[in-house]
């Protein structure tokens, strides 16, 4: 196996995602010849509908757009849904990137109407306000507790009403967490990756008392807000890729273990 071909070879890589996305970038650290260590630090927790989000939720199909900022919010969504409700050709649906927008397809048999370039709220917020320029219409956003308020923000400040409904939380993963501290605590990871700011909290409240964990390994962040959490602490990730996406944060990682451009311990 050659290092040039496979340029995280035999280094090991932790994944912190929730265990329902794990498996997934576990399996793209082993394509770079990488070796996974899945802790995961967050869990999903599905949360009990509100009285007023049932009648919504029936109502789907009088909303002119459904926004989806995460594969998460496909699976919990298509768990809640009424059997009676179908959603055909309304309301139109907007993902926030490929990964949401696959999800989505595979789930409910066809694809979005609008998949955002940028994997932002931000991003989302500006796809959807190009395509519906004239503004005044309709959203329903299933959403986690803990998400960012921008979307939602940004569109009601161009007319838009925005029905939300929570659907989950995100929480710490309290197995998870253990496993982290243990193996940075034992050096038995390389480099770390990070996917929301949720799980820089929970590595922090990880390593609680042993703070210096988080300095002698680098840590590796899959987009600007996740990276903003991280310079808040002080901590100046290694890698952060142009899409913001698990395929392009690892591919990241191998470009610049190629390349040299930080210091590791000897491969294993």
């Amino acid at each position: 196996m050659e290092s040039s071909a496979f340029p995280l070879r035999g280094l090991r890589v932790l994944v912190t995602r929730p265990r329902e996305d794990a498996q997934e970038a576990a399996e793209l650290v082993a394509s770079w010849g990488g070796i996974p260590v899945v802790c995961p630090l967050l869990a999903i927790a599905p949360l009990p509908l509100a009285p007023s989000d049932v009648p919504r939720l029936q109502a789907l199909a009088s909303y002119d757009l459904l926004l989806l900022t995460s594969r998460n919010a496909v699976r919990i969504l298509r768990k809640v849904l009424p059997a009676d409700v179908v959603l055909g050709t309304s309301p139109r649906v907007a993902c926030v990137g490929p990964r949401t927008a696959e999800a989505f397809a595979r789930t409910f048999g066809r694809p979005p109407d609008l998949v955002a370039e940028e994997e932002t709220g931000e991003g989302l917020a500006q796809a959807v306000l190009a395509e519906f320029p004239e503004g005044s219409r309709r959203a329903f956003f299933p959403r986690a507790r803990k998400a960012r308020e921008v979307l939602p923000e940004r569109l009601r400040a161009a007319g838009w009403a925005v029905d939300e409904v929570v659907l989950y939380d995100t929480l710490p993963d309290a197995e998870g967490q253990a496993c982290v501290r243990n193996a940075l605590a034992a050096g038995a990871v390389d480099v770390v990756l990070l996917f929301s700011p949720s799980a820089v909290d929970a590595l922090v409240q990880a390593v609680e008392g042993r703070e210096d964990l988080l300095r002698r390994v680098p840590l590796a962040s899959i987009g600007p807000v996740t990276t903003r959490r991280l310079e808040e602490l002080g901590i100046t990730p290694v890698v952060q890729p142009e899409h913001y996406t698990a395929e392009a944060l690892v591919a990241a990682l191998a470009r610049a273990v190629a390349e040299g451009k930080f210091p590791l311990r000897e491969r294993r």
